[in-house]
């Protein structure tokens, strides 16, 4: 999708994280439909977070105190972002209804996916590192495909017998982009459990 930034998924979100003392960037990046690879996505996820911290006085954003919220096919590639111990900056992450691993990835988008030993799952870097984990905060919806579900399990299971901070909301009622589809109270409630998250773990005087 072009300009999926300027959609009316992301403004009104958006305007809701504003609402609530919070900083909000949205952003488009290269995509693995278009051609291509982990690395490029990954990259334009840092590239932009490089920029609001160079940034951050006029942007009025604390360039030390970030989290990256991730969506469907996006999710593989924020978690992976914020799973490296080096970019202590990032606070938290946020992962809605999408596949934790770039191999189910590659299954639903029917497209390869480079995956090799340097571009490790997130699944592997949670067993090499699991104490440099930020908090994670898992939506899952009950309706998605069977395979986005399956990665997001195996997810949660590993995240879990690491004992990793991690929050679960699991909509059982709900499909793949729920928060757009689905104008029901569990719809709500999920989203202000993320907000609570997030504001929890960026603003210091939480």
């Amino acid at each position: 999708m072009n300009n999926i930034k300027d959609i009316g998924q992301y403004t009104s979100l958006g305007s809701i994280i504003a609402a609530t003392g919070l900083v909000a960037v949205t952003f488009n990046h290269r995509m693995i439909l278009t051609g291509a690879n982990i690395s490029n996505v990954c990259d334009d996820i840092q590239q932009l977070i490089t920029f609001i911290r160079n940034n951050s006085e006029e942007l009025n954003i604390d360039g030390n105190s970030i989290a990256v919220w991730s969506f469907s096919a996006g999710v593989p590639f924020g978690l992976k972002v914020c799973f490296d111990s080096n970019r202590t900056y990032i606070k938290s992450s946020v992962a809605y209804y999408g596949p934790a691993d770039f191999e189910s990835l590659s299954a639903i988008l029917n497209v390869k996916v480079d995956v090799n030993n340097k571009q490790k799952s997130t699944f592997g870097i949670i067993d090499d590192c699991p104490n440099k984990i930020v908090p994670l905060f898992i939506a899952r919806a009950g309706l998605d495909s069977p395979i986005i579900n399956a990665s997001i399990d195996q997810f949660i299971n590993k995240a879990l017998a690491h004992n990793l901070p991690v929050t679960i909301c699991n909509h059982a009622a709900g499909h793949h982009a729920f928060d757009m589809l689905d104008d029901t109270v569990r719809t709500r409630e999920i989203l202000g459990m993320t907000l609570y998250f997030l504001t929890k773990n960026l603003l210091t005087d939480s």
